[in-house]
C-alpha cells in the first residue's frame, strides 16, 4: 500500500507538472501572437498615416501649382478620401490600446491630424479664392507646420511603440524563466519523491529477507532438534 501510495503521488505530480506546463506554454504563445500582431498593426497604421499626409502635402502643393481650375475639386475629394482612411483606422485601433500612455499619444496624433486637415481646408479655399503666392504662404505658415508636427507625433509613437514592444518581450522572456523555474522545482520534487520510494521498496525488500531468512532459520533448526528427539533409542 505505501509503494502504490508513493507511485500515486509521483504520477499526479508528473500528470500535474504537465498540464500546468502545456497551460503555461500556451499562455506564452497566446500573448506572444496577441503583442506581435499589436506591434504589426501600429506599424501599419503609422505607416499608413505618414503616408496619406505626405499624400495630403503632395496634393495640397499640386493644387498651388494648378491654381483655381476645375481640377481643384478632384484635390477636394482626393484629400477627402486620405482623412476618411486614416480616421477611420484609428478609430478602430485606438479603443483596443491597453496602454493608457499610447492611448493618450494616439489622441494627441489624432488631434494633430485634425489640426492639419483644417488646415487643408482653409488652403484649398484660399486656393480657389486667391493668388498663388497667396496660397503657397498659407501652405509654408500653415500646413507645413501642421504636417511637421504630425509627423513629429508619428515618430514618436513609433519610439514608444518599439519601447513597448521591448518592455513585452521582457516579460514574456520572465514568464519562460518562471516557467522553467517551476519545471525543475517539480522535477526536483518528483525526483526526491521517486528516491524515497525507491528507498522504501529497499528497505521493504531487505526487511522482508531477512525476516524470511529468520523464517528459514527456525524451521531448520526446529528440524534438527526433530531430528535429534527422533534419533534418540526409546526406553525399553
Amino acid at each position: 500500500m505505501a509503494l502504490a501510495g508513493g507511485f500515486a503521488v509521483v504520477l499526479a505530480l508528473s500528470l500535474g507538472w504537465g498540464y500546468q506546463l502545456v497551460r503555461s506554454l500556451e499562455q506564452i504563445e497566446a500573448d506572444s501572437v496577441t503583442m506581435h500582431d499589436a506591434h504589426v498593426r501600429g506599424e501599419q497604421i503609422l505607416l499608413h498615416v505618414r503616408t496619406n499626409v505626405l499624400l495630403g502635402s503632395i496634393y495640397l502643393r499640386d493644387a498651388i501649382i494648378d491654381g483655381p481650375s476645375p481640377r481643384l475639386e478632384y484635390y477636394r475629394l482626393a484629400l477627402s478620401e486620405l482623412r476618411d482612411e486614416v480616421e477611420q483606422s484609428l478609430r478602430s485601433y485606438v479603443p483596443e490600446l491597453a496602454s493608457s500612455v499610447e492611448r493618450d499619444h494616439w489622441v494627441r496624433l489624432q488631434s494633430e491630424l485634425g489640426e492639419f486637415w483644417a488646415a487643408r481646408q482653409l488652403l484649398l479655399s484660399d486656393s480657389a479664392a486667391g493668388s498663388q503666392a497667396q496660397a503657397a504662404a498659407l501652405l509654408r505658415q500653415r500646413v507645413t507646420l501642421r504636417r511637421d508636427a504630425v509627423l513629429e507625433m508619428i515618430d514618436q509613437l513609433a519610439a514608444l511603440q518599439a519601447a513597448g514592444n521591448r518592455w513585452r518581450q521582457g516579460d514574456t522572456l520572465l514568464l519562460y524563466q518562471r516557467t522553467r523555474a517551476q519545471l525543475l522545482s517539480i522535477g526536483v520534487l518528483s525526483l526526491a519523491v521517486a528516491l524515497g520510494i525507491a528507498l522504501m521498496a529497499f528497505l521493504s525488500v531487505r526487511r522482508l529477507k531477512r525476516q524470511i531468512e529468520s523464517g528459514h532459520a527456525s524451521e531448520q533448526r526446529h528440524r534438527n532438534d526433530t531430528e535429534r528427539l527422533s534419533a534418540r533409542p526409546r526406553p525399553a
